[in-house]
């Protein structure tokens, strides 16, 4: 990983939700309640599949160890990836409780996913 590879993510992320709406997350759930802890930008993808990107507001951000959370959700193709870039500009796979430190090919691979739709 490097921070090359949470640039990019952070580009793509903040590109991707320049197209879609906001949907704000409470934080109810994260026990901020009556505050906004992040917004949700969806893509449909075929097949009931979905490109997810959550981005973490300012007034939440000490509560999550990411920033940025995308998830790719592709029925279609049989692909789950779930890429988490963190507070201190790592980028990682994560799947559960599963953390996946992500490697040159493998960042690279996803990039190239990703810039296909």
């Amino acid at each position: 990983m490097s921070t090359s590879d949470y640039d990019y993510f952070s580009g793509f992320a903040h590109s991707f939700s320049s197209r879609f709406p906001a949907v704000a997350v409470d934080g109810d759930y994260y026990d901020l309640p009556g505050t906004t802890v992040y917004h949700t930008y969806t893509q449909a993808l075929p097949g009931k599949g979905r490109l997810e990107v959550n981005l973490t507001t300012p007034e939440a951000a000490a509560a999550f160890e990411w920033t940025i959370e995308i998830t790719l959700n592709d029925k279609a193709a049989g692909r789950f990836i779930h890429i988490i870039a963190r507070r201190d500009n790592s980028v990682v796979e994560t799947y559960g409780k599963t953390v996946i430190p992500l490697t040159p090919s493998r960042s690279a691979e996803i990039q190239a996913l990703l810039a296909s739709l």
